[in-house]
């Protein structure tokens, strides 16, 4: 019955109802609305609220980080300005080394020319003297002058020499031998003589023939510096294997081995180069004996 009713009902009736049902409709909106903005509000203060907590929070965790960061900003400035200092001063120092070391460079080629000029000009000054090895101790007496004379003139004979022989001086080297040493070998003699020509006829001499003194051998030698003596000294292994082979040779001023083979003259500036020499013609020197002496 009621449905009939309702089915039944007047125009007006049905209008009242949509204007109802429109303003309901139309308050649900506004209160979406009204709640929507309600929730979008509550969001940005919820969202500000923690945000200041959360800055404030950092803020307070992060003060000492950023005071520790602060300090490391300050010496990394500073670090960098004594870094900047230090390259600078390696740089200057850089140029001052290549400057010092073209310097050196000019230095030891002077000093090496002037170390050989110095030993050249010791040896010229030494081209008056002669060293004698084996005369036995104290046979000199007190006048080694005197003695050295009559020495040569004993060896060589009085013609041996043009005009008399004269000797600036003589004396041995190093202190004097003990007695209680007897069985040490005597000292070398030094004799400066006043004319070269008559040292140059006794260097000849020597090499054509041994030499005794009332039983003793003796031996001469040109007297030169320490320096030129090492060089000279470098040459006495193959000095010997030239001599076992019967070879001839003699030392030429300064250093210099002058070799007589095949009816050819050959010199060698160092050891190494003679002794190639010698491979060359003999093969090796294990087997060859090491007795030496000039031609």
């Amino acid at each position: 019955m009621s449905n009939k009713q309702s089915r039944r009902l007047k125009p007006s009736d049905k209008e009242s109802a949509s204007v109802t049902t429109s303003q309901t409709s139309r308050a649900n909106m506004e209160l979406a609305e009204q709640f929507e903005q309600l929730r979008s509000g509550l969001l940005s203060e919820l969202t500000q609220a923690i945000h200041a907590v959360i800055r404030k929070e950092l803020d307070t965790a992060l003060a000492p980080l950023k005071s520790t960061l602060s300090e490391i900003s300050s010496l990394y400035e500073s670090h960098e300005e004594r870094i900047c200092g230090i390259e600078a001063t390696l740089d200057q120092s850089e140029q001052r080394l290549v400057q010092v070391e073209a310097k050196l460079n000019t230095v030891q080629t002077e000093n090496a020319w002037l170390k050989e000029k110095v030993d050249d000009l010791e040896n010229r000054s030494r081209r008056l003297n002669l060293r004698v090895v084996g005369i036995p101790e104290r046979v000199e007496g007190s006048n080694p002058v005197a003695f050295m004379t009559h020495f040569f003139e004993e060896i060589f004979g009085k013609d041996f020499f043009p005009t008399p022989l004269l000797l600036a001086r003589a004396h041995r080297l190093g202190p004097a031998k003990s007695e209680a040493n007897g069985n040490q070998r005597p000292r070398v003699f030094i004799v400066a003589f006043h004319n070269f020509q008559d040292k140059q006829r006794i260097i000849v001499q020597r090499r054509q023939r041994e030499m005794e003194f009332r039983g003793n051998r003796v031996f001469l030698h040109e007297d030169v510096s320490a320096e030129l003596g090492r060089k000279q000294a470098a040459f006495k292994e193959v000095k010997a294997l030239l001599y076992a082979k019967r070879v001839k040779f003699r030392m030429v001023y300064p250093a210099r081995l002058r070799v007589l083979f095949n009816s050819k003259e050959l010199h060698f500036d160092t050891q190494s180069k003679a002794m190639a020499f010698y491979r060359e013609h003999w093969g090796s020197v294990a087997s060859d004996s090491p007795a030496s002496t000039e031609a």
